[in-house]
């Protein structure tokens, strides 16, 4: 990942053009306008996040376990 250097990085009409055909996604001409700015706009939030220390290893890190835990409900009707 490249160092940040506090610039606020967007993606032009080429540069998202070419990352549709790397994807290999399409669209139309109509929406493209839409979705590279709601693209750019979504980089500007990913670009509030503090950078992660170099020296940081997997180790570290907590272990993420998406799933909801186990909830037992106890029938209260009587």
């Amino acid at each position: 990942m490249p160092d940040r250097d506090g610039s606020s990085a967007s993606v032009n009409a080429d540069q998202f053009r070419a990352l549709l055909r790397e994807a290999g996604l399409t669209v139309s001409e109509d929406r493209a306008p839409m979705v590279l700015e709601e693209l750019n706009a979504q980089l500007g939030f990913a670009h509030l996040f503090p950078p992660v220390p170099s020296d940081l290893i997997e180790a570290d890190l907590a272990q993420f376990d998406p799933a909801f835990p186990t909830i037992d409900q106890k029938d209260t009707a009587e």
